[in-house]
């Protein structure tokens, strides 16, 4: 059987002119997919939102007045439960996925709520033990 070169086609087929001036790939749509470019704005977007969230913490952990051994104190503290989550995480894990993201969101969201209470460092130990997760 004879291909030609130019087309790699058999003899018998000859490419129409209109499928000789456009190039399909078979799967894809360039580089810049509608995966990637919702991946990379949802990449970017949670790195803002951490830096905004990191820079107000430094402000807010400077208005209280805090120490830097205060301030490490409390990081370490807000650690410890960070342990027992695997556990309950184990025990949950018989629920459907859905509640379990709405039942974490609630609770960072309530977490998060109770820090316009906060006017001590007790209170802020208190607060990030029930809705920080960073």
């Amino acid at each position: 059987m004879c291909y030609n070169a130019a087309f790699m086609t058999t003899p018998r087929e000859t490419p129409s002119r209109a499928s000789q001036d456009r190039v399909e790939v078979v799967g894809g749509g360039g580089i810049l997919s509608r995966n990637l470019i919702l991946l990379a704005a949802a990449v970017f977007l949670l790195s803002l939102g951490l830096g905004l969230q990191r820079g107000v913490n430094t402000n807010f952990m400077k208005e209280l007045g805090l120490s830097g051994s205060q301030v490490l104190l409390q990081s370490g503290i807000r650690e410890i439960p960070g342990l027992g989550l695997m556990f309950i995480a184990a025990l949950l894990m018989h629920l459907p996925l859905t509640w379990r993201a709405v039942a974490s969101v609630l609770v960072m969201g309530a977490g998060y709520a109770l820090f316009v209470a906060v006017h001590s460092w007790t209170g802020l130990v208190v607060v990030s033990l029930v809705g920080r997760n960073n």
